[in-house]
């Protein structure tokens, strides 16, 4: 009887211990994740310079559009997309890439819809492109916005944010 009710209560510890873990480990990775929000009137898509390994854009410095088109995230107008990095930290995410610097593509649904991949890439028909550092991901909070806010000015992209005014 004794050995009943003790293996009742490690089956319960380890149950506690097992839901507690899960927790912790959502918060840890919910942490290093961003949403990009589209304050803009028309409906975007992005995609990161994380290269083939995740069917994106090509990795910083080769800010190049790729041969084929990588896997494109939908942000309706005024809604906002949460992304996980599939990294359980930055510096881990960061030091993956050849240089300090993450790429964010952003191109418009007009332009997806009405031009083949080949034309896009040819005449490098982006709606802007954030070139954005651990640091610049942290002075956003994890939140990048579409169109550059103010806050981002001084962060690089392409075109330039004065080019947006």
């Amino acid at each position: 009887m004794k050995k009943a009710l003790k293996l009742k209560w490690i089956f319960f510890l380890l149950l506690a211990f097992a839901i507690n873990s899960c927790g912790s480990h959502s918060n840890a990775l919910s942490q290093y994740s961003y949403t990009v929000y589209n304050q803009s009137e028309n409906t975007i898509y992005f995609s990161e310079g994380f290269g083939a390994r995740y069917d994106g854009m090509n990795m910083y410095p080769d800010t190049s559009l790729p041969a084929n088109k990588p896997s494109l995230y939908i942000v309706r107008s005024r809604q906002s997309l949460p992304n996980s990095i599939g990294y359980e930290d930055w510096t881990t995410m960061f030091n993956d890439l050849p240089t300090d610097t993450l790429s964010i593509y952003f191109f418009s649904a007009a332009t997806l819809n009405n031009f083949s991949w080949k034309d896009i890439k040819t005449g490098y028909k982006i709606l802007r492109r954030y070139d954005l550092s651990l640091n610049d991901i942290k002075k956003l909070n994890n939140k990048v916005y579409y169109p550059p806010t103010p806050e981002m000015q001084h962060m690089k992209m392409y075109p330039a944010y004065s080019d947006s005014l």
